[in-house]
């Protein structure tokens, strides 16, 4: 056989195996230790449109929709709601509660939880369906909750929606509590470490002295509601603020506000804007 030959064969398979071992290169962005994911693509967001187009979406629904297990909903406007599926005469039925609105970002859903806003969404649209999503930033998100998502038109199995998956929001919310209770097992309750960005919060009552407050604090946990103050001069003198949550924009303190304005007690709380 022709040395040349062979030398051109010897090439042809060096150049094959590179551009093989290239195939399918993703950016994975800034590595994180939290965990190398199995699959780049079952992280969801841009890389999702990799994921398999889902064929029949009604009997993907019916094998991975969980019947009344609560869910988080994307609707059309770009607005977040509690829902969940049902069982309906010949396929589940999908049912969203629209009184019952959480800030946007609970609508993502990741597989293991990352700080970068990006997974997979359940939406309104074909009775409800899971398609990749993600937002530019978190603080995109903080400061347009209402249409700051992001999703991938391509229908995907429910199971990355709902299989193994926990909420973003739900997340950040979360560790934002669980810096407050370590803050209140130390000291006094006071604002969180900047767990997230938190500019807004819903103030309940103010008072002259450190010591009234704090019996209002005790009086509102024993109501089930988490609370801490914050201090502020008014005509020069110290006053102490009781306020609840912790929020990145007054949108979603407002949100917050409208849920517990109901209730009595908590009729003439309003926003005030952290220093």
């Amino acid at each position: 056989m022709d040395n040349t030959f062979l030398v051109i064969l010897f090439m042809f398979l060096v150049s094959s195996f590179n551009l093989a071992s290239f195939a399918g290169v993703y950016d994975g962005g800034l590595f994180s230790k939290d965990g190398i994911p199995l699959s780049i693509e079952n992280e969801g967001g841009k890389s999702g449109v990799h994921l398999p187009q889902i064929v029949s979406v009604a009997d993907d629904r019916r094998t991975f929709a969980t019947v009344i297990s609560p869910i988080y909903v994307l609707d059309e406007n770009q607005k977040c709601f509690w829902g969940h599926f049902t069982e309906g005469e010949s396929a589940r039925k999908l049912v969203v509660y629209t009184k019952s609105e959480v800030t946007v970002d609970h609508c993502i859903y990741q597989k293991k939880f990352n700080k970068n806003p990006q997974g997979f969404s359940i939406l309104t649209s074909d009775g409800g369906v899971c398609r990749p999503s993600f937002a530019d930033s978190l603080e995109s998100l903080n400061e347009n909750l209402r249409g700051s998502i992001h999703t991938v038109d391509k229908t995907v199995s429910m199971s990355n929606c709902v299989e193994h998956t926990v909420s973003y929001g739900a997340v950040l919310e979360k560790r934002a509590n669980d810096a407050n209770q370590v803050a209140a097992s130390v000291s006094l309750p006071r604002m969180p470490a900047s767990v997230i960005s938190t500019k807004y919060s819903v103030q309940l009552s103010s008072h002259p002295t450190e010591e009234e407050a704090k019996k209002e604090i005790l009086n509102y946990e024993n109501q089930g509601m988490k609370a801490f103050y914050t201090t502020g001069l008014v005509n020069g003198k110290k006053w102490y603020r009781v306020c609840s949550g912790h929020f990145p924009t007054k949108k979603a303190a407002d949100v917050y506000r409208h849920g517990i304005a109901g209730k009595k007690g908590f009729d003439t709380s309003f926003i005030i804007k952290l220093e």
